[in-house]
């Protein structure tokens, strides 16, 4: 975490004189945060809160390491196309010709009334 101080000097007065003042202010790296900059600010992850993640519901959320962790049923780089064999807004629904409801893990086309499924 990097801190970079400011050095801010004052000069105020009051009935019996003058007086001055020096104040430091610390300022943290972005991806830092806390009195020591030693805390990750919010959708900052690894050790050296180098890894940014931002969460999108519905889509993926982030691991303790900011990697994405899909929803369920959803693939993809950010989550958002349905893994095989799935379907809906949601990815919760069986893409056409996938069995069992639910499951969606065999596809089965109808050829002259009989299911070859594989």
């Amino acid at each position: 975490a990097t801190n970079q101080w400011t050095t801010h000097d004052l000069t105020l007065s009051n009935p019996y004189g003058y007086f001055r003042i020096k104040i430091k202010i610390s300022q943290c790296d972005l991806s830092f945060e806390g009195k020591g900059c030693n805390y990750c600010s919010d959708n900052y992850y690894t050790s050296t809160c180098d890894k940014y993640c931002v969460p999108v519901e519905g889509n993926y959320t982030c691991s303790s390491e900011g990697n994405k962790t899909c929803a369920e049923h959803k693939t993809g780089e950010n989550c958002d196309v349905c893994e095989e064999g799935w379907d809906g807004l949601d990815c919760m629904e069986c893409a056409d010709n996938y069995h069992p409801d639910g499951v969606c893990e065999k596809y089965c086309k109808s050829v002259q009334g009989n299911y070859t499924c594989s």
